[in-house]
C-alpha cells in the first residue's frame, strides 16, 4: 500500500458508517420481519378479497333464489286469485241465466211487498223500507207505468238467489240487475234515494255497457275496470254478464267486488323479504295498492269516496294510478308473466303473473336491498372479523418489534462493547503500552481477536526495546 493510499484510508470520516445497533436492527427487518410482514399482508390482502368475492356471489345466489321464489309465489297467487274470480264469474253467469228466466215468468208479490213500494215526486219508483230483501230504483227516465211495474214483480224473485249469492261469496259486497230503462234492483237494502240521481240513465255508466253487444259480443261474463259505485260502496270493480230476450238485451246484472276488500283479502300475501302484492288492470290501472307499498308508489289507494252530490257519470282512478305513465314498468305491460329489476323509489325486484279470468296481473314487489340485507350483513360481518385480524396484526408486530428492537440492542452490545475493549487495547498499544492483560470476551472469534492483538503488543514491544 503507498502512503498516498494510507492517508486516504486515514482520511475516511468514521461518522459516514451507520452504528452497530441500526446495522444489526436494518439486518433483522430485511432478513426476518419484511418477509414475515410481506406474508401477513398478503394474507390479509388474500381473505379480504376472498371476503368480497364471497359476498358478491353471496348475493348472486340469494337474487336468484328470490327471482324464483316470487316468480313462483306470482305464479300461485296468480292461480288462488283466478280461482276466486272463477268462483265470483261461475255465480254471474248462473245469476244472469237465472234472472233470463224469470223476467218471463209473470209473477204477483203479496200485500207486505207491494205495500213498501212508492212514487217520489220526481217519478221514482222505489223500496220505501228494508223487510230483508233487497232495495228497487226505478229512477223514471222512462215513464214507470203498470208495464214497468208489472217487471218490478218479477224481479221481485231475484231475492232470494241475491240473497245467497252475497252471503256465500266472501268478497262479494253487493248484487244486482240494471235494466235498459233504468230499473236497479240491488242487494243489500239501502237508502237509495239518498245515493241515485232522479232520471238517472243507468245505461251509460260502465258496469252496464261493458256488457253490451258492443263491448261484449261473446254475450259471456266480463270484469270492469275501477269505478266509484253510485250506490255509495265507494271504488271496485264488478263482475258482469248481459241478460238477453232473444237479441234484444233486457238488462245486465252484476256482483260487486270493492278495492278495499281486493285489498284487504286478495292481496292480504305473505311475501318474503318484506314485499307486497298488487293488482293491475288490462287496461294498466292499478286495482288495488295495499299500504306496504303507497310509499314506493306516492300514492294513497282509494277504497272510499265522499259522496257530497249524486254520481252522474263514470268515475275511474286517476291516470296517477296508471303504470303505463311510469317507463320502469314497460316489461309488466309486455309479457303476460316474468321477473324484473325496475326501478321504483329506489331498485326493486318485480315478478308477475296473469290471474287468466279476467286478464289482471298479480305483481309481486320487493326491494332489493331487502333481498341482498342477509347476504350483505355476512359480508360485514366476515369484513369486521379482516378489520380485527388488521388490529391484531398491527398489535402482533408494534409487540414483535419492541421485543425485536431490544433484542437488536442486546446483540448490538454484545458486540459493541467488545469492539471498544478491543479499541482502547489498540489505541493503548499505539501510544506505546505494549503490554496489555488479554481481556475476557463471551464471543470466541473477539476473544481471539483480542489474544492477537495482546500478543502482537508484546512483540512490538519486544522489538521496540530492541531497536532502541
Amino acid at each position: 500500500m503507498t502512503d498516498h493510499q494510507a492517508n486516504a484510508d486515514l482520511s475516511l470520516d468514521p461518522r459516514s458508517a451507520i452504528p452497530l445497533l441500526k446495522w444489526v436492527w436494518r439486518s433483522y427487518f430485511r432478513a426476518a420481519l419484511m418477509p414475515l410482514l410481506l406474508v401477513e399482508v398478503v394474507f390479509v390482502i388474500i381473505y379480504l378479497t376472498a371476503n368480497h368475492l364471497a359476498t358478491q356471489e353471496n348475493i348472486e345466489t340469494v337474487r336468484t333464489i328470490a327471482t324464483d321464489e316470487l316468480r313462483r309465489i306470482a305464479q300461485r297467487e296468480a292461480v288462488a286469485i283466478q280461482k276466486q274470480l272463477e268462483a265470483i264469474s261461475q255465480s254471474t253467469d248462473l245469476f244472469r241465466r237465472q234472472t233470463a228466466r224469470i223476467l218471463q215468468i209473470p209473477f204477483e208479490p203479496d200485500k207486505d211487498e207491494r205495500k213498501r213500494y212508492a212514487y217520489s215526486p220526481d217519478g221514482v219508483y222505489y223500496t220505501t223500507q228494508d223487510n230483508g230483501g233487497s232495495a228497487l230504483f226505478y229512477s223514471g227516465a222512462v215513464p214507470v207505468g203498470a208495464e214497468q211495474r208489472e217487471k218490478v214483480w218479477r224481479t221481485v224473485q231475484l231475492d232470494p238467489l241475491m240473497r245467497d249469492l252475497r252471503q256465500t261469496h266472501p268478497l262479494v259486497v253487493q248484487v244486482y240487475l240494471n235494466t235498459h230503462d233504468s230499473l236497479n234492483r240491488i242487494y243489500p237494502y239501502f237508502n237509495v234515494l239518498g245515493h241515485y240521481q232522479p232520471k238517472l240513465d243507468i245505461p251509460q255508466f260502465n258496469f252496464y255497457y261493458e256488457a253490451d253487444a258492443q263491448h261484449n259480443p261473446q254475450r259471456g261474463v266480463v270484469w270492469t275496470d275501477v269505478y266509484v259505485d253510485p250506490a255509495g260502496q265507494g271504488w271496485m270493480v264488478s263482475s258482469i254478464a248481459p241478460v238477453y230476450r232473444e237479441n234484444f238485451l233486457e238488462g245486465v246484472i252484476g256482483l260487486d267486488v270493492t278495492v278495499a276488500t281486493i285489498a284487504n283479502t286478495i292481496l292480504n300475501l305473505a311475501i318474503p323479504w318484506q314485499g307486497y302484492g298488487l293488482l293491475v288492470s288490462k287496461t294498466g290501472t292499478l286495482l288495488a295498492l295495499p299500504s306496504a307499498g303507497e310509499a314506493d308508489w306516492n300514492l294513497r289507494e282509494l277504497t272510499t269516496h265522499a259522496y257530497t252530490d249524486y254520481i252522474r257519470q263514470d268515475t275511474f282512478k286517476p291516470e296517477e294510478f296508471n303504470i303505463d305513465r311510469r317507463p320502469a314498468f314497460a316489461p309488466v305491460r309486455a309479457r303476460p308473466e316474468g321477473v324484473a329489476p325496475l326501478e321504483l323509489n329506489g331498485p326493486q325486484l318485480a315478478a308477475w303473473a296473469t290471474v287468466p279470468e279476467t286478464g289482471w296481473k298479480l305483481v309481486v314487489m320487493v326491494r332489493e336491498a331487502n333481498i341482498h340485507a342477509q347476504a350483505n350483513q355476512l359480508g360485514h360481518r366476515l369484513f369486521m372479523i379482516g378489520l380485527w385480524m388488521i388490529g391484531g396484526i398491527i398489535l402482533f408486530y408494534g409487540i414483535f418489534f419492541a421485543v425485536l428492537y431490544r433484542r437488536a440492542r442486546l446483540m448490538a452490545s454484545i458486540i459493541a462493547q467488545p469492539l471498544e475493549v478491543v479499541d482502547n487495547l489498540v489505541e493503548r498499544i499505539g501510544q506505546g503500552d505494549y503490554q496489555q492483560q488479554v481481556p475476557n470476551f463471551k464471543v470466541r472469534e473477539l476473544q481471539k481477536t483480542a489474544i492477537c492483538l495482546v500478543a502482537m503488543g508484546k512483540q512490538l514491544g519486544v522489538a521496540n526495546g530492541q531497536l532502541r
